[in-house]
């Protein structure tokens, strides 16, 4: 038996060894032929079309590249690519590969030459995300299908920084998705623009270069089936819609403007510093001065109590003035005092010796002088010195008298210009409370004007203080208003850039480089298609039948050495 199993191994093995030397010399003849019919090597002007498919939620499953040639004359054609299969799609003609490169021996074929690779991964410009609700409820892709409620679909579309950059900067995307409305109604699709074609509603969402985006979907849904989402990546050339010349004459007047804008601004938040300043000292200084306004106020009205007790004592010394004054005008009269001063100077003149007598009352006291004068004479000597003596002191009091006469009339004269005098500040005192009531009269209107001064300034100082505190806000907003409208002049400009980037001046201006070969032939154009998987009730597998089985043919039976078991 060990015999029979080891004869039998030998000759398996004897057998591969023949067919894969048979296979070796067929393909080496195969591509002899080829190289020789490359030497007739034609330039290759190429499209490339890349497939992606995708599962329910979003991720890849298969890129598949179709590749067309133009081929206007016989010859061979080289291209690259680094596939894991490759399938005619024109003809049944065979290429003869050596790692990426690929060369078909094509008759002339005017209507061009397409073939089919795939890839194992590509970095497509856009990845995607997409999750799903039923009634609020997160769940799986198939847990939708055949369902009733609402249904809810987000799609998130991630610009792919891995992508090439002709990719990432001028490529845009737009993202396709079919409503059957026989089983669901749209309820919102923000963004979308909508058509129905049939009984169909294709929602469709645009995303320009190098953006990313979300996009949400809500369903009213009854038995609930979907076909996928479709989406497509293409260059963003729009200078077949509108005059490039004017979008970017537009955009750069645009520009100028927000940056006027920009600096306009910029001017506005310094000039609200200031105002700002402005205002906070406006609201320091009409607290001092509704301070000061107040303290004003209470001085006035301290004043205007003062002198209302001041004018009931001017009234008092008016009254006592005019007292003073009458009793002076009875004091002043001096009349029968001057007369009776006279009356005594007259009767002590009368008193008063004459010239003869005192020359008589001298020869006595002479007489009395001489030796042996009687007793008689010096007697009469006595009373004459008595009487000198006396007529002496009457002399001097009449002399005083006179002079107190004089005095008193002096006295008189003196005390009638006092009085006069004192009768103009006594009426000058009697018309001093009459002027202090219309001091005080006219003091407490302008106490009242005072008053609602201070609240005046009362009221300025609360709307200066809401003033400022208002204001002293803008100076922020301002800036904040600055920042947004630098931002916005930088958007702008950015915006600007990429629509210049992506108005072409020339049908040539990209530089396409193949998605299938780094080293590959720079495609014509370069286009994505990407459709992700349906959602639906599965169908019910049919009853396997019995077949016969089909009898083996002799590549069979080869194939069959091969088996261990």
């Amino acid at each position: 038996m060990m015999k029979k199993n080891t004869f039998k191994r030998a000759t398996q093995l004897t057998l591969a060894g023949i067919l894969c030397a048979a296979c070796a010399w067929n393909s080496n003849l195969q591509a002899a032929a080829q190289m020789e019919k490359a030497q007739n090597a034609q330039p290759v002007v190429k499209d490339e079309t890349v497939y992606v498919t995708l599962d329910s939620q979003g991720n890849q499953q298969g890129i598949q590249v179709v590749n067309h040639l133009l081929v206007p004359e016989e010859g061979s054609y080289t291209d690259y690519g680094r596939y894991t299969a490759i399938k005619n799609m024109t003809d049944d003609t065979l290429p003869a590969q050596s790692g990426e490169q690929i060369v078909w021996n094509l008759p002339a074929m005017p209507e061009g030459f397409y073939y089919q690779g795939t890839l194992e991964s590509g970095e497509i410009p856009w990845n995607f995300q997409i999750n799903y609700w039923l009634d609020g409820k997160k769940v799986e892709p198939q847990q939708l299908a055949g369902a009733t409620g609402k249904v809810e679909i987000e799609i998130a579309a991630q610009a792919n920084e891995r992508a090439d950059a002709i990719y990432q900067e001028r490529y845009m995307l737009q993202v396709t998705v079919p409503v059957d409305m026989g089983k669901a109604e749209v309820v919102a699709a923000q963004g979308a623009t909508q058509v129905v074609t049939g009984q169909s509603k294709q929602l469709a969402f645009t995303l320009l270069p190098g953006r990313s985006g979300t996009f949400r979907i809500e369903l009213s849904a009854r038995d609930f089936a979907f076909d996928g989402i479709s989406a497509a990546m293409m260059p963003a050339d729009l200078s077949g819609y509108f005059d490039t010349d004017e979008v970017k004459e537009g955009f750069s007047q645009l520009e100028d403007g927000a940056k006027e804008l920009a600096d306009g601004t910029q001017a506005f938040a310094q000039g609200m510093d200031q105002l700002a300043e402005g205002t906070s000292g406006l609201a320091s200084g009409t607290g001092e001065l509704d301070a000061g306004a107040k303290a004003l106020q209470s001085g006035m009205k301290d004043y205007a109590d003062g002198l209302s007790t001041y004018i009931e004592e001017l009234e008092k010394l008016a009254q006592g003035a005019q007292q003073l004054k009458d009793g002076m005008a009875q004091a002043g009269d001096f009349s029968q005092l001057t007369e009776g001063f006279e009356g005594a100077v007259q009767a002590m003149g009368q008193l008063a010796l004459t010239h003869e007598e005192k020359a008589q009352f001298q020869q006595l006291i002479m007489a009395a002088q001489q030796p042996g004068a009687s007793q008689e004479t010096l007697q009469a000597a006595q009373a004459a010195m008595a009487a000198l003596k006396l007529d002496g002191a009457i002399t001097q009091i009449s002399g005083q008298l006179g002079g107190a006469a004089q005095g008193v009339g002096e006295a008189q004269a003196g005390l009638q210009t006092l009085i006069e005098k004192y009768g103009e500040l006594s009426d000058g005192l009697a018309a001093l409370p009459d002027g202090a009531r219309e001091l005080l009269g006219g003091f407490n209107e302008l106490k009242g004007g005072q008053a609602q001064i201070t609240s005046g300034v009362s009221e300025l100082k609360d709307g200066a203080k809401t003033l400022n505190e208002a204001v002293s806000q803008l100076p922020d907003q301002a800036e904040t208003l600055s920042d947004g409208q630098g931002q916005l002049y930088e958007g702008i400009k950015e915006a600007g850039e990429q629509i210049e980037e992506m108005l072409p001046q020339s049908d040539g201006e990209i530089a396409y480089t193949s998605f299938a070969s780094a080293q590959g032939v720079a495609p014509q154009s370069v286009q994505f298609v990407v459709q992700s998987a349906a959602i639906r009730v599965e169908a019910q597998s049919a009853q396997e039948t019995d077949e016969p089985e089909a009898e083996e043919n002799w590549f069979d039976r080869l194939l069959g050495l091969f088996r261990w078991n």
